[in-house]
């Protein structure tokens, strides 16, 4: 009984001393091991009560990056490092001298970013335009790396394949130009989140599927050319929400369906080009709203069946009403 008893207060006391190690150690908490960091990183760590001051190591050397007032703060400018691998790990200083280290981390740093063998900042790169360069193959997804940028513009190049949906992660980003590729697939509907995108051109490409309904999200959009592509779906009916839109252009596309009425209430649209597709039904009341607003129109070539509201005038132009009950 008594070596049972002695037992169990062997195991009590090691559990005690395993919890205390535990609240003594230091842990690096972000950036998170095997990660992919730029410019200046805060790195985000837990101490020990005790410490009294903490200093960054990298790749096992001191980097006098250090702290001694609570609450601790290490900020780790990378300026003077170059691209690669590297592996932090952080010290802390005990009040009575003993010294606590971290677990180590790796973390893979870059600044730049090489594209098509240009190579761009991280942190200075607004721009991007490499139009009519010759430009082959696909859409590097580490563009997605150059998280300031405003503008892209690849137009007039050989680009082939899928838009990478990494691209919504460009959140500053407000013109993408991808026209005249031979960019292939869906538009993805990640492009929903690019809140701040005001103009969008992926015309003459050889784009199929649906435009998203997730474009109904960007609402600060102002020019959209979606033209000369082979998208076959309806056009979305939530297009309203998109109230500063001044140019949609769906032209020579395989879209069906109808005109949505909601169109109609864009107030801002100066040119809409719905020309070349496979759009049937009635054209909706509604767009007579943007005939009193001056609003360049052009439906020809579609299946639109009479009859056409009188304010329609020459707009109409010539439709395949084969289809249309007599």
């Amino acid at each position: 009984m008594t070596s049972i008893f002695f037992v169990v207060i062997f195991f009590f006391i090691n559990a005690c001393e395993d919890e205390d190690d535990q609240l003594r150690d230091i842990t690096i908490i972000s950036p998170e091991n095997n990660s992919t960091v730029s410019l200046n990183i805060d790195i985000e760590f837990i101490v020990p009560e005790d410490i009294d001051k903490v200093e960054l190591f990298i790749n096992g050397e001191s980097t006098n990056i250090f702290d001694d007032e609570k609450p601790f703060d290490l900020v780790w400018n990378t300026r003077n490092y170059l691209d690669g691998p590297y592996t932090i790990h952080i010290e802390g200083i005990e009040n009575n001298g003993e010294i606590l280290t971290s677990n180590k981390t790796n973390i893979t740093l870059y600044k730049t970013v090489e594209l098509w063998g240009y190579s761009f900042s991280v942190d200075k790169t607004t721009e991007i335009n490499l139009n009519n360069n010759m430009l082959k193959g696909s859409i590097p997804v580490n563009i997605m790396n150059l998280t300031n940028l405003v503008s892209i513009n690849l137009s007039y190049n050989q680009l082939i394949g899928f838009i990478p949906k990494e691209l919504a992660n460009l959140s500053n980003l407000e013109n993408l130009n991808l026209s005249a590729n031979q960019l292939s697939g869906s538009i993805p509907f990640e492009f929903g989140y690019l809140e701040n995108l005001s103009k969008l051109d992926l015309s003459i490409n050889q784009l199929t599927g649906a435009i998203p309904n997730t474009i109904n999200n960007l609402t600060n959009l102002e020019e959209v050319n979606l033209s000369i592509n082979q998208l076959i779906s309806t056009i979305p009916s939530n297009l309203d929400s998109l109230v500063n839109l001044k140019y949609l252009n769906l032209s020579s596309n395989e879209l069906h369906g109808s005109i949505p009425a909601s169109l109609g209430y864009l107030n801002n649209l100066s040119k809409l080009y719905l020309f070349r597709n496979n759009l049937s039904d009635l054209i909706p009341e509604t767009v007579c709203n943007l005939i009193q607003n001056e609003c360049q129109i052009s439906v020809y070539d579609n299946q639109f069946c009479p009859p056409y509201f009188e304010c329609l005038g020459d707009v109409v132009g010539a439709q395949d009403t084969s289809n249309c009950d007599q």
